[in-house]
């Protein structure tokens, strides 16, 4: 039963690193359209993982 939960965490992980990449290829176009500088947006979501490493390197 645990390689059946596994699996199916691994299945949402996958559909939802999907959804992310499909809505941030989205903004990037918005902002492309609009003339504003998408680099910033990508670097700010960066710090934010970047941040969830950190906090998890710490309590290690």
């Amino acid at each position: 039963m645990c390689e059946i939960g596994q699996t199916l965490n691994q299945l949402a992980r996958e559909q939802m690193k999907l959804r992310l990449m499909q809505d941030i290829r989205v903004d990037i176009e918005v902002c492309k359209l609009e003339g504003i500088n998408y680099k910033d947006y990508l670097l700010e979501l960066k710090d934010m993982i970047d941040g969830f490493l950190r906090v998890k390197e710490d309590k290690s």
